[in-house]
């Protein structure tokens, strides 16, 4: 996973930034995300597509910290975006550079925050979802 590149998945996830936090929505999912700081930083690096590798050379040069221990911390932050469907692989060869000017001063591991509270209504299909009887939206039957 480490020498791979990966961009955000376009396909229901949606996300804006509101003061060096970026709150994320994974519609296919239900789930909506909060990411600061570093996590923060990753996450614009990621609309444009990245690369692993790239990313913790420079994360690790920019705070003269250890790279193992950068990437480390990098490989979990992208094993749950990419379980959670939020990344997918990126293989077109050009992958854009980490905006440094978006990172705090001291290091800290990126953490995803994840909250489910709202995922009735985000998998709610108010298109698809209607019936003559009880109209719209309609929450889907469980399986």
């Amino acid at each position: 996973m480490l020498e791979k590149s990966y961009i955000v998945n376009s396909q229901g996830v949606y996300s804006d930034n509101f003061d060096g936090e970026a709150v994320i929505v994974n519609l296919n999912l239900g789930n909506y995300y909060s990411v600061r700081d570093v996590a923060s930083a990753i996450w614009s690096s990621l609309q444009l597509g990245v690369s692993l590798s790239n990313l913790a050379d420079q994360i690790s040069s920019h705070y003269n910290s250890d790279k193992a221990i950068v990437a480390a911390d990098l490989l979990a932050l992208f094993e749950h975006l990419f379980n959670d469907s939020m990344i997918v692989e990126f293989n077109d060869g050009s992958v854009s550079a980490l905006d440094t000017s978006l990172l705090p001063a001291q290091y800290s591991a990126p953490q995803l925050e994840t909250f489910s509270d709202l995922q009735d209504l985000f998998l709610l299909d108010p298109v698809h979802a209607v019936d003559d009887k009880l109209g719209w939206p309609i929450k889907p039957a469980t399986k």
